[in-house]
């Protein structure tokens, strides 16, 4: 099980990174610092430089990346309120679900929403011999008793893996409080469970599940999105499944609170162009990502909706 660990600041500078500028000037017109609020080789730092990567080719200004991990996103966040200057970074639900499990006091509202940039989706999956077919059966038999099936999640309580699968059960009219949730510390430890047979069924990002999936290893049974994925047209949505639900896992980009508004449309140009590239949309397709973009006032509306839906899922 996971243990709870001090929070820490590591901040590794992997590009010779320029001191930010003092909080009261603008960088240097042709440098932004785009700060990732995590570790290398996570789902963030996997956005953050493959958005370097196309910017650097296509932008007007030079990316230079940093990692700043710790705190599920939360010191990132904190190094980018200290240091504004120049600086972006990147977001997901947890800068809601943080603040909302009491772990932070930072939430959106500390920065100038950007976008919304990709949707990981999530996924319903069984152990390869598993009996269940269809998510339809899994639900039915927890209709009946919620506590006979162990949920395998990853990482923490209170992520999207969990809400999505609460949501879902909610919809089904399952009481989510009686089902047995187990938490793993790694990917490897749930496929592990898995093969053991401690645990009946995972819920997890479809990015992960995707390639297990394609290699046997485990069998996704359905997805939050609204439509079945390409290159996956066999796995049936939780719609098809009988349960009526749409749950983006999706990532963005935010800027320090206050930006000029001049930048926030530049950035508007520069990110909307950055995700109708085939270099992007061939990092998407790589990861098993789907395109979910939003400008910066129809991410600013999408986060008014996902606090409100993540206050009343979650309270």
């Amino acid at each position: 099980m996971k243990r709870i660990l001090p929070l820490s600041l590591s901040v590794s500078l992997l590009c010779s990174c320029q001191p930010a500028a003092p909080a009261n000037e603008m960088a240097p017109a042709k440098e932004i610092n785009l700060i990732i609020p995590a570790a290398e080789g996570g789902g963030w730092d996997v956005i953050g430089r493959s958005m370097k990567k196309v910017l650097d080719e296509k932008g007007s200004k030079s990316i230079q990346v940093a990692n700043v991990s710790g705190g599920s996103g939360e010191n990132g966040w904190k190094y980018v309120k200290a240091h504004p200057a120049g600086a972006i970074t990147l977001n997901s639900s947890l800068i809601m679900t943080n603040e909302i499990l009491g772990k932070s006091e930072i939430t959106y509202h500390d920065f100038t929403p950007l976008a919304i940039l990709v949707s990981d989706w999530e996924a319903i999956a069984v152990p390869k011999n598993s009996p269940y077919r269809h998510a339809s059966e899994i639900i039915k038999n927890m209709q009946k008793n919620p506590g006979d099936m162990s949920i395998g999640l990853e990482q923490g309580f209170g992520n999207d893996d969990q809400i999505a699968f609460v949501q879902a059960a909610r919809e089904a009219g399952i009481n989510p409080g009686k089902i047995p949730f187990k938490l793993h510390d790694s990917l490897n430890d749930l496929i592990h469970s898995f093969d053991s047979g401690s645990i009946d069924v995972a819920s997890l990002s479809f990015s992960e599940a995707a390639a297990l999936h394609q290699q046997g290893k485990l069998r996704i049974l359905a997805v939050s999105s609204h439509r079945r994925l390409k290159d996956f047209e066999a796995i049936p949505t939780w719609k098809e499944e009988g349960i009526s639900i749409v749950f983006p896992h999706w990532r963005g980009v935010m800027g320090p609170k206050g930006m000029p508004e001049e930048e926030v449309r530049r950035w508007n140009r520069e990110l909307k162009a950055m995700t109708e590239t085939k270099e992007w949309k061939a990092i998407l397709k790589k990861n098993h990502l789907s395109e979910f973009y939003k400008n910066s006032q129809q991410t600013n509306e999408f986060l008014i909706n996902q606090q409100k839906f993540y206050e009343t899922i979650m309270k």
